[in-house]
């Protein structure tokens, strides 16, 4: 499953976005959430539910164009 919500601070109008993660832990089970509004001032909410003290990994990946990316053929010398 995919969820787009566009967050760009790129605004058109005159809201400006917030994206907030937050891990509120239960006596036998977490709750972390992706929450905020859009660009357009949409509130929204995506939920995981996981078992207390599962772990989840976090990565910064560095897309084909992105001069980081050490495979960037369009970066300049």
């Amino acid at each position: 499953m995919q969820v787009f919500i566009n967050a760009q601070d790129k605004s058109y109008n005159d809201h400006t976005p917030e994206l907030k993660a937050t891990r509120k832990k239960f006596a036998g089970w977490d709750l972390f959430y992706l929450h905020g509004t859009d660009h357009k001032g949409n509130e929204f909410r995506v939920e995981f539910h996981l078992d207390t003290g599962q772990q989840f990994e976090m990565a910064t990946e560095f897309a084909y164009d992105h001069p980081d990316n050490p495979k960037n053929i369009l970066k300049e010398d």
